[in-house]
């Protein structure tokens, strides 16, 4: 769970035609952006800091790199996570609904906090994992050394899976980059997904290759997998202000909290309405032993 202002509650997100006009302005990649082109990210960071965070010496052999991304995700995706293969629909239990519209219209005094603490994400979850804010992904890296950026958190090239929500250049659209090192496999998910690999997408993978390879200079990016999902690949959102609930959603399964929300008239809506009550409680429910379905 993160930002309620941001995630759980945006009504504000614009399509994701800002993000095509970006296209034209988008540099350090090749291909034409067809579902069978092949596109690369161009890796021109030459900082090496290993992952006790000092300074190594640059590689030479590693100044350059060229990253394939491949549009649409891979079959093992839904099988290295059961929650992510699996979709359920979701029905509010109605003992709830009363004490969410109190909390929602004001007449209760809001609990908790805007940001449910990661540390009760990682809690609940069942893989070892870490959250890197979108404040520390998208101000911090390429601005501030590797060091500050990842202050009090766990080495994240050690932990089976770190999350990263995106929103480049503040487009208002959230999407989520899904980093799983053991794998050495990064997905991007974004419930609007397009016909072609978006350029904001681009932008998100640069930086997390960036970031990766200031922790370790070593680090082997050409061994590396680099997916982006197309239509149809995973539930996605059928109006223009869910990015955020599906962001979290996609974040929730992959690290098996919960499966994944089937799209049925309520089930969404439903969702966020629950999300507003772990907001309160300041906790989130782990829903892969306890999950209401309808």
């Amino acid at each position: 769970m993160f930002s309620s202002h941001v995630w759980a509650l945006n009504k504000d997100e614009n399509d994701s035609k800002e993000e095509d006009q970006e296209e034209g302005n988008h540099q350090h990649v090749s291909g034409n952006g067809n579902d069978d082109s092949d596109c690369f990210v161009t890796d021109d960071d030459d900082d090496n800091i290993d992952e006790n965070n000092s300074v190594n010496e640059p590689n030479e052999e590693q100044d350059q790199m060229n990253v394939h991304i491949r549009h649409g995700l891979p079959p093992e995706t839904f099988t290295n996570s059961c929650m992510f293969a699996n979709s359920l629909a979701f029905q509010l239990p109605p003992f709830l609904t009363p004490m969410i519209d109190c909390i929602a219209t004001g007449r209760l005094v809001f609990g908790g906090s805007h940001l449910v603490d990661k540390d009760d994400l990682k809690a609940s979850a069942t893989t070892e994992m870490e959250v890197i804010t979108w404040e520390k992904f998208e101000k911090g890296v390429g601005a501030f050394p590797v060091q500050q950026v990842l202050k009090a958190l766990k080495p994240i090239l050690n932990q089976d899976i770190f999350v990263v929500p995106c929103n480049t250049n503040n487009s208002h659209h959230w999407f989520l980059l899904a980093v799983q090192p053991p794998l050495q496999c990064v997905l991007a998910l974004d419930s609007m997904p397009g016909s072609f690999i978006k350029p904001t997408v681009y932008k998100a993978i640069e930086k997390v290759i960036q970031l990766m390879k200031e922790i370790d200079g070593n680090l082997k990016i050409e061994e590396w997998s680099f997916y982006a999902n197309k239509p149809g690949d995973i539930p996605s959102q059928i109006n223009d202000y869910d990015c955020g609930v599906f962001s979290c959603m996609y974040a929730r399964s992959l690290v098996n909290l919960s499966p994944m929300i089937s799209l049925t008239v309520h089930s969404i809506s439903d969702l966020r309405s629950y999300m507003i009550l772990e907001l309160h409680r300041n906790a989130v429910t782990n829903s892969s032993t306890k999950h209401e379905s309808g």
